[in-house]
């Protein structure tokens, strides 16, 4: 999936497509069941994000603007489809890799927050939305991996 896809299911979210936008999206989203499931999990990621950190924990200012530059900075699905080989599993390596280490950057924050902020164990919610999460990650990890295995069999 590409990277003008994922800012599109994101501002679809967001209610920020232009009418005429989110009309030909919501075309899309009925006619494409990876865009719809794809869809439905960041749909669901966002409410239980919502759920675990309330928004009176913002994050800290330049935050979402450093992490939006390094993602831009990543080589999109059509860049890695012109390499070739080794630079290509190089390359997917290397992705894999830092979204690794920016999932555990991210899990280790939000406990760090919810440690600092609660200093004890969090309510049965939290946790319940906790492993919701968990389960979504996996679902979408799987979903990153079926579709890099059928982008090699291209």
């Amino acid at each position: 999936m590409s990277r003008s896809y994922i800012d599109s299911i994101h501002r679809y979210l967001d209610g920020e497509l232009p009418a005429a936008e989110r009309q030909a999206f919501e075309v899309e989203l009925r006619r494409d069941p990876v865009l719809r499931e794809a869809t439905d999990a960041a749909r669901e990621q966002s409410q239980l994000l919502r759920r675990a950190a309330p928004a009176t924990s913002p994050a800290p200012h330049g935050f979402r603007d450093a992490v939006m530059a390094r993602v831009r900075q990543q080589p999109s699905r059509d860049d890695l489809v012109r390499l070739t080989g080794e630079e290509a599993s190089t390359v997917d390596t290397v992705r894999l890799a830092r979204r690794i280490l920016v999932a555990a950057v991210l899990v280790f924050g939000l406990a760090l927050l919810f440690g600092m902020r609660f200093l004890g164990t969090p309510d049965p919610e939290s946790l319940q939305a906790s492993e919701q999460l968990r389960s979504l990650d996996a679902k979408v990890k799987a979903m990153k991996a079926a579709e890099l295995r059928a982008g090699e069999r291209r």
